[in-house]
């Protein structure tokens, strides 16, 4: 995510000389560290900011605008005190900006801590998905039926398809039945390390995989054009899990479809999903069937049509540093 964020920055502010860095784990420290001489913003995960702190590569005499983006999210995955460490450095006077979804009592107490008069913004919390997404069902006999995903994938012939599943050693074995049954697969979940994932990603946006298997914290913030599908290859266990998966497609204008399938034991959380939301979903049969030709080419136009987004960094002329000279 911390990667996508800078490469939006990027593409607003790169013409007028705002330079960018995107600083995480998983990647070598030193490299880092030339960037960070150079950036004027630096969009970053807590664990690694801290520990470019505490080395002295990093200062924060010179911040004046800090933003915690998702802040429940990474209270949720255990970055509470490297999030207040960060915070209890900075500068006074200064504009910070909090995102959250939710605010729990912790969201609260580091709100009244680290902001002064703060001004809370509500958007309604109404759950809604875009009304480009298509939503379909298929009733299976067993959650995660790895063999109806194969026939589906093989009938629908996906452009670009992302399979959720609920558990990280579920995606290394449905990527492996699907890489059996002939399709061009990968998987991406929390265990692999950052350059693994870069690579996963970049396959994926470059076609060199069609059918990408992911974890909702894998898939998190996940923005790639052209998804045309999205597959659940079990019934998600809340509305917000759904509406956030099936929002990785249908984005930007485009058309997507959302496919979820449903097995006997799951029918109660499906039934919830389909009243929270209050959309028409389809109901199929979960067995193969023919793709049209019309499908079949728009498809193909859609593959063919793929390009990788460009992240791309320049030294600066006179661009303002916050890093430790």
């Amino acid at each position: 995510m911390a990667i996508q964020v800078a490469d939006e920055i990027n593409k607003v502010g790169g013409h007028l000389g705002v330079l960018v860095s995107a600083i995480y784990g998983g990647t070598k420290m030193d490299s880092q560290m030339t960037d960070l001489a150079w950036s004027s913003i630096i969009v970053g995960t807590p664990g690694r900011l801290r520990d470019h702190l505490t080395r002295g590569n990093l200062y924060l005499e010179k911040c004046h605008t800090v933003v915690l983006d998702e802040a429940d999210e990474m209270l949720d995955m255990g970055f509470k005190d490297d999030l207040e460490f960060i915070l209890g450095g900075l500068p006074k006077p200064r504009l910070t900006l909090l995102f959250s979804a939710t605010f729990p009592k912790q969201i609260e107490m580091i709100a009244r801590k680290y902001m002064v008069n703060a001004e809370k913004i509500a958007v309604s919390s109404g759950l809604v998905t875009p009304t480009d997404i298509t939503h379909r069902f298929l009733n299976i006999q067993s959650a995660g039926n790895s063999s109806a995903l194969v026939d589906f994938i093989r009938s629908e012939k996906p452009a670009l398809g992302l399979v959720f599943c609920d558990r990280k050693s579920e995606t290394t074995s449905v990527a492996r039945k699907l890489k059996s049954a002939g399709i061009r697969a990968g998987f991406l979940n929390g265990d692999m390390d950052q350059s693994q994932r870069i690579v996963t990603l970049d396959q994926f946006r470059k076609g060199a995989i069609d059918i990408l298997v992911a974890t909702d914290v894998a898939a998190r913030g996940l923005d790639i054009s052209g998804i045309s599908h999205v597959i659940n290859i079990s019934v998600p266990h809340d509305t917000e899990s759904y509406v956030h998966r099936s929002g990785r497609t249908g984005r930007a204008g485009n058309k997507g479809i959302c496919v979820t399938m449903v097995a006997p034991e799951d029918y109660r959380y499906f039934a919830k999903i389909k009243h929270d939301l209050g959309v028409e979903i389809c109901h199929e049969e979960g067995e193969k069937k023919e793709i049209t030709p019309e499908q079949a080419k728009a498809n193909e136009a859609l593959k063919l049509s793929r390009r990788r987004p460009g992240f791309r960094t320049r030294r600066p002329n006179a661009a303002p540093s916050i890093a430790k000279k």
